[in-house]
Parts: structure tokens; C-alpha cells; sequence
């Protein structure tokens, strides 16, 4: 995951296409899930490499340079990724802090998805 985000951190610097928004935040939410499972199972080290790449990922995602792949993007569309990236830099957040582990924070991500808001 270390690695995979670094280069994602790389990638989404300069976005052309809105498809690569839905990509990015789809694959920040699946490595999200993987460092929680690892943490699950023992591990409650985020790495200083993860911690720096999804940040930089996140950061470049809402930067100005990606504002014209965001704009493309169906105004529903918009919405919805913006509010999953929220999500998961929420979920982040909580999963680093380490307030809520296992099945709270499954029951927190399945609470708070868009269907039922």
C-alpha cells in the first residue's frame, strides 16, 4: 500500500481526464481499507510513507491544477466523489487516531454512506 500510494500521489498531480477523479478517489478508499484491515489483524503501524502519500494524494486531488477534471465531471457526479473524498479523509483521520477500530468503524463507514443520508 506503501508504495502504491506514492505513485498515486504522483499521478493525480496534474489530472486531465474526470475519469481519473472517480479512479483516485475509488483507489483511496480501497487502500484506506486495506490499512484498516492490517491494523485489524495486528499491525498499528501506518507507515510514515502511507501517512505522507495519501495526504499528497488528497492534496493534489482538490489542488486548482485538477479544477477543470473536477468541473467535467456531471454535477451529480461532483457531488458524490466529493463527498466520498470527505468520507475518506474522515475515516482516515478516526483510523489514525485510533478512537474506532474493527466493526465500530464499519458500522460508522456503512452509517454515513450517501444512500443513506
Amino acid at each position: 500500500a506503501e508504495n502504491y500510494v506514492q505513485s498515486l500521489s504522483n499521478a493525480t498531480f496534474n489530472i486531465t481526464v474526470p475519469g481519473d477523479v472517480q479512479i483516485t478517489v475509488t483507489l483511496l478508499s480501497t487502500l484506506l481499507t486495506q490499512v484498516e484491515d492490517r491494523k485489524n489483524n495486528g499491525d498499528n503501524a501506518t507507515s510514515s510513507t502511507f501517512r505522507q502519500g495519501f495526504v499528497d494524494t488528497v492534496s493534489n486531488l482538490v489542488s486548482a491544477n485538477n479544477a477543470r477534471a473536477w468541473k467535467q465531471l456531471k454535477p451529480e457526479e461532483r457531488a458524490k466523489q466529493g463527498g466520498d473524498l470527505l468520507q475518506i479523509v474522515e475515516d482516515f483521520a478516526v483510523l489514525e487516531s485510533g478512537l474506532h477500530q474493527g466493526d465500530v468503524m464499519k458500522e460508522v463507514r456503512r452509517n454515513t454512506t450517501s444512500d443513506n443520508l
